[in-house]
């Protein structure tokens, strides 16, 4: 019971103070692809914990807790006691698999999304393949369309499209920023980013964190693009292009991954950020916000563990009461 109680208060504490902590710091937009980490581990722990709490209530009421036992050479007297719920083997099953349903809730909202998704892009290729043709030199697909627009078609064979205003409007730098800008997308796979995230929304619509992060790393995947594609041009290209494209308007097979897939005050964020860039995390802060982000992840299995740990450190196994004698009991031995 001890261990639940300590994973639903780690989960609680990282859906509120997380969300709050993580919006208020001012590092994630100078290394955008560790923020992003950061993000998705303080999300997939709420119900990494979550479902963590479900196992340690379901375990005692299960046959896998003596088999658990006899693997680890540990008292299964010692260790049922520590996981059993107070209010009896009913409560724990009922609790336990509310938690667990939780999570499999997740699973299945992201496993929906990802289906609907890869229905929507065959689509769009379906759509593409009758509409658009090909640019040699940008090796990138070419829509006719009034709209200043560029974005990718994620996927099996993705590619990048751009409309015929787009190209009529951006430059030939900026016409490479943005065809490296979209190309890191489909390269880093920005949709199942931002699939996982939109999914942990709908599952925890309620919990702070979860609304949050889908926004934060809506923009954050946005910058890591900015990045590539500042590496593949220069600042002036990308900046410029970005400009463009905000301006544009709804373009037909058009994804949430491109340059103008946020609101404005995001755009405003992105062009401080290339306009008057920040210093890079140091090698020494870099290592130890990855160890924060191992650990969001690998907390809620020690406190799992961590009374089966002080079972097994013990040296006292009790021994279960037996119901006394009766006396057909005496006279039969």
């Amino acid at each position: 019971m001890t261990a639940a109680l300590m994973l639903a208060a780690y989960a609680l504490l990282m859906a509120t103070g997380g969300s709050w902590l993580l919006s208020r710091s001012r590092w994630p937009h100078r290394s955008p692809r560790l923020a992003v980490a950061t993000w998705q581990a303080a999300s997939f722990s709420v119900p990494w914990a979550i479902g963590l709490a479900g196992v340690v209530l379901l375990l005692p009421q299960s046959p896998v807790s003596a088999a658990v036992a006899r693997i680890a050479h540990a008292c299964a007297p010692a260790l049922d006691a520590v996981y059993r719920v107070p209010g009896g083997t009913l409560a724990g099953m009922l609790v336990g698999a509310l938690l667990l349903g939780a999570v499999v809730r997740a699973v299945l909202l992201l496993a929906h999304d990802l289906w609907m998704a890869m229905g929507d892009r065959a689509r769009q290729r379906q759509m593409l393949a009758l509409v658009s043709r090909v640019d040699p030199t940008l090796d990138a697909l070419v829509v006719d369309h009034e709209a200043v627009a560029a974005y990718c078609v994620p996927g099996r064979g993705g590619r990048v499209v751009f409309t015929t205003a787009a190209l009529a409007a951006l430059g030939d730098k900026e016409r490479l920023a943005v065809l490296a800008h979209e190309q890191a997308h489909l390269r880093q796979r920005h949709h199942l980013v931002l699939a996982a995230a939109r999914a942990l929304r709908r599952a925890f619509p309620r919990l702070p964190l979860m609304r949050t992060a889908e926004m934060e790393i809506a923009v954050l995947v946005e910058m890591v693009a900015d990045d590539v594609s500042v590496r593949r041009s220069d600042v002036r290209s990308v900046a410029s292009a970005l400009r463009v494209l905000s301006s544009s308007v709804a373009a037909p097979g058009r994804t949430e991954v491109h340059p103008s897939a946020v609101h404005a005050s995001a755009l405003v964020r992105r062009l401080r950020r290339l306009v008057t860039p920040a210093r890079p995390l140091t090698a020494v802060v870099l290592a130890a916000r990855s160890l924060v982000v191992a650990a969001a992840l690998t907390l809620p299995l020690v406190l799992a563990a961590a009374p089966a740990t002080a079972t097994l450190q013990s040296e006292v196994c009790p021994v279960p009461a037996r119901a006394p004698a009766t006396e057909t009991d005496v006279s039969m031995g």
